[in-house]
This record gives C-alpha cells, sequence and structure tokens, in this order.
C-alpha cells in the first residue's frame, strides 16, 4: 500500500471536492443596479474549477522543486517531533511518527509530478504545508497535512 492510506496517520487526510468559482451573483438586498451592472450583466463570468478546501481556505499553490520540499520538511519534521516530545508522547508514538514520515515523504518524492503544494495565502511556511493528490480509486482530490 503507497499514499496516505500507508502513512500511519501521520497525516490527516481530507476529501475535496472540485467546485466551481466566479459563477456567483451576489446582489444585496435593497440593492439598486447600477447603469453599469446592467451593462455587465449580458457577458459570461468566468468561470473556475477549484478544489474547494483551498478555495475556502484560501490557500494557494506554490511552486516547490523535489530538492525544495525535502529542504523544507525535514526540519519542520523535526520540530514536531521536539514538539511531540515536550508534550510527552510516548517513544512509541513517536517512532511510529518517524516512520510515518519517512515513508510519506519517501512516497511524496517518489510520485512528486502527482501532488500539488500548497501554503496560506500570506504565504507563510512556517507551520504545515498541505498537498493534494487524485485518489486512485476516487473521483476526489485528497488534500493532506501534518
Amino acid at each position: 500500500v503507497e499514499g496516505p492510506e500507508a502513512w500511519k496517520g501521520v497525516f490527516k487526510a481530507y476529501k475535496g471536492s472540485m467546485i466551481s468559482v466566479g459563477e456567483e451573483d451576489i446582489v444585496l438586498a435593497g440593492a439598486n443596479a447600477s447603469e453599469e451592472a446592467v451593462e455587465e450583466a449580458g457577458g459570461d463570468a468566468e468561470v473556475e474549477r477549484v478544489i474547494d478546501i483551498v478555495h475556502h481556505f484560501r490557500l494557494e499553490s506554490i511552486d516547490l522543486s523535489k530538492a525544495d520540499f525535502k529542504e523544507y520538511i525535514m526540519p519542520f519534521c523535526k520540530k514536531v517531533v521536539k514538539a511531540k516530545k515536550e508534550a510527552g508522547e510516548s517513544m512509541d508514538d513517536i517512532k511510529e511518527f518517524k516512520a510515518g514520515v519517512q515513508a510519506a515523504v519517501t512516497d511524496i518524492c517518489k510520485n512528486f509530478n502527482d501532488y500539488s503544494i500548497y501554503c496560506s495565502d500570506e504565504f507563510d511556511l512556517e507551520g504545515t504545508i498541505p498537498v493534494s493528490y487524485t485518489h486512485l480509486t476516487l473521483p476526489t482530490k485528497r488534500i493532506v497535512h501534518f
């Protein structure tokens, strides 16, 4: 078994659905349409298909090379291990986490082109970075993060 199913609970996984954005026509109660709005009403709105989680949490796709990803993720995982130790988690749990991280990073790097990487809309890379992939047997996107 490869992919998040084999990562032993290292990541949290969420099912994402494709949604259309840009077709919303929001009119506030009591608002009067301006002449410009009437003129623009005849045109087609730009509609984009996006992953709902990415859209609603305002995640931004970032271009990282495989080397950049490794350079980011390994120190981040060390921070997570340190936090787990400080929180008093058992060494067995930490050992399992490390094994899961190794499996996850190996799998992501092996199939790097199958993943999309995101960060917050503020481009804060100090925390976790969500990654998405298409599930092999389901017609949905999965978003995973630590």
